[in-house]
């Protein structure tokens, strides 16, 4: 098969879908990687073939600039120019592409498309190509009405009270946000008279939705039968390699702290971390992102110097090694602990993290902390309960042992060549 990639220009969704890409490419299809100009060395670093899109249009950097915006965290007053700027980026990747397909008519037998990208649903429709979707997250994050908002992060209940409570905040949420990803689609639907999008639920048509998330570890919801459960899709070697002083370890038990790549300007949750972690009889690797200063870096460094401080990690190798995990709670952070049986203690700031996060507390896989309540007296707490306590790494192993047992990117494969199949029929 002939299989046309389309994803959210962030590493919480292109990790997991370029190995997704390569191992279906390992077993015979071609994968095509439609890419910005600063995710071409993601596409090239997992063996895909790369179309490069709209680079005049957003050129290199691009990515990089959107997400500094975003790095502390996006005040109200300025919701409004982000909001444009990413509908400027969605435009003209989605008619970058669009001129590709017309250009090389039939030469696509499915497309892959990130579930935070809806207006690339609609070439499949305009050019007569059935479409997946993929959840790199909770399986419909923006809106599902019998569960928690995955945004807010409540807990899950299935009282009277919870279920009044998950329906009108879903529906508010909706309301709220739901221009931010329909005013492209909607647009462009009317422009090449395809339907207009019924909402942020809408898989429109869809072959399934395909999600990466094991069905153990998502809340009890009614609509299970409408998604596709996998498990992560993880393949470290499909990734841009990174450099770390493997060396410096020195066989302490391990904590290793990374609080994402989105909100990781976080400089004052970074001390915090590394002042507890002088507490407890342990090595700190700690990947602070790009966002500090050097100066603080390095100043971090020297008042911890048995600590590593580095930009970035190869974060699936190095939980091998971890005994406690101190995360934001990204999906593929979370996903990357399960399968190495790490336990964690999860800071959520934003997006769908207090989602996951709220999941973590459910199943008993570590403890949370709210960002913005963060002390060194309530991580200190948190970090020794998770290190001392056998439940949460005993539940965490049962995560492992099943993920080994029934691997993500396997599944995922053979549920993609399912359905292109039944559908060729």
């Amino acid at each position: 098969m002939r299989i046309g990639l389309l994803v959210l220009a962030g590493e919480g969704h292109l990790n997991p879908s370029v190995a997704l890409g390569r191992e279906l490419q390992s077993c015979g299809h071609q994968v095509i990687f439609f890419s910005m100009v600063d995710t071409v060395a993601v596409g090239q670093a997992a063996g895909l073939k790369v179309v490069e899109c709209a680079a005049q249009e957003l050129p290199l950097g691009t990515v990089n600039r959107l997400m500094t915006s975003m790095a502390g965290g996006t005040p109200p007053w300025k919701m409004s120019a982000m909001m444009k700027e990413v509908e400027w980026i969605n435009t003209a990747n989605l008619l970058a592409v669009d001129a590709w397909m017309n250009q090389h008519s039939g030469q696509l037998d499915c497309l892959l498309i990130d579930a935070l990208t809806p207006h690339f649903y609609l070439l499949g429709e305009k050019h007569y190509i059935p479409y997946i979707i993929l959840e790199p997250s909770i399986p419909a994050f923006l809106y599902s009405p019998d569960i928690p908002p995955t945004m807010l992060g409540f807990d899950y209940s299935n009282s009277w009270f919870g279920k009044i409570r998950d329906r009108i905040t879903n529906a508010l949420f909706a309301k709220v946000i739901g221009p931010f990803f329909s005013t492209v689609q909607n647009y462009y639907a009317q422009a090449w008279n395809l339907p207009q999008s019924q909402g942020l639920g809408d898989s429109r048509q869809a072959l399934a939705r395909l999600s990466q998330v094991p069905s153990a570890f998502d809340f009890p919801r009614q609509d299970k039968d409408k998604y596709v459960y996998t498990g992560p899709w993880v393949n470290a070697s499909a990734r841009v390699r990174v450099d770390f002083p493997w060396t410096r370890l020195n066989g302490k038990p391990l904590i290793y702290a990374a609080l994402g790549t989105v909100y990781n300007d976080q400089t004052t949750a970074y001390q915090m971390i590394a002042q507890t972690c002088q507490e407890l009889e342990c090595q700190l690797v700690l990947a602070v992102g790009p966002h500090m200063t050097d100066e603080t870096l390095k100043a971090l460094q020297q008042q911890h110097p048995q600590f590593l401080f580095v930009r970035k990690a190869p974060q699936v190798e190095l939980l091998q090694r971890t005994k406690l995990f101190i995360t934001h709670a990204g999906m593929n952070s979370t996903l990357e602990a399960l399968q190495a049986g790490v336990p964690m203690v999860a800071i959520p700031p934003g997006n769908d993290q207090p989602g996951v996060a709220a999941r973590i507390r459910y199943h008993q896989l570590g403890i949370t902390l709210p960002s913005k309540q963060l002390s060194v007296e309530r991580l200190h707490r948190a970090l020794t309960a998770v290190w001392n306590r056998e439940i949460y790494t005993d539940n965490v192993q049962k995560f492992a042992h099943e993920i080994a047992s029934k691997p993500g990117l396997t599944l995922a494969v053979t549920a993609i060549e399912k359905l292109i199949t039944n559908h060729q029929r």
